[in-house]
């Protein structure tokens, strides 16, 4: 999983992290007392609370906007131009 972070920079305080094998259900914990040598997604608590209830949010990478779907394992994670075509 590329690097992504939710746009909402001053407000970051969890860590989403997806590291559990076959169950890929994101693990959220806070920033600073994450897991060392795993991805992570830095996000505030609007974006973790859209997360866990399966809603898409917006992340950026590399400062370009990408929408994160969650799907029940690792999230998707697609360029927002896609988003607008039909």
């Amino acid at each position: 999983m590329s690097t992504f972070n939710c746009p909402h920079t001053k407000a970051w305080v969890w860590a989403a992290q997806w590291m559990n094998g076959a169950n890929f259900s994101a693990t959220f914990s806070f920033l600073g007392s994450h897991y060392r040598g795993y991805p992570l997604v830095k996000m505030c608590s609007v974006c973790k609370r859209k997360l866990q209830t399966g809603q898409p949010i917006i992340a950026l990478s590399k400062g370009e906007p990408y929408c994160l779907v969650p799907r029940g394992e690792a999230p998707l994670a697609r360029p927002l131009a896609q988003e607008s075509q039909p």
